[in-house]
């Protein structure tokens, strides 16, 4: 079993290797920072590979599919 983080911003964007904000000696990572709405929207939605890949996917079925699916693992782990 492979235990992976969710995509960063920068990954998700296409740009891994891209500077990080408060990076100084980069103007161009201020215009890769989202605005709050964009922020907000990227929060909620999370930067879950598959929801990365596929952007037009229903966010709630599948943080509640997720949900169900840890929980069912747990159940069956304490039993």
């Amino acid at each position: 079993m492979l235990r992976l983080l969710p995509l960063s911003n920068r990954e998700a964007r296409g740009h891994p290797l891209a500077p990080l904000p408060w990076d100084p000696a980069s103007r161009r990572a201020a215009r890769m920072t989202p605005g709050c709405t964009d922020l907000w929207e990227n929060v909620v939605r999370g930067w879950y590979p598959e929801l990365a890949a596929t952007p037009h996917r229903d966010v709630a079925l599948w943080h509640s599919s997720y949900t169900q699916t840890y929980l069912e693992r747990d159940v069956r782990s304490l039993s």
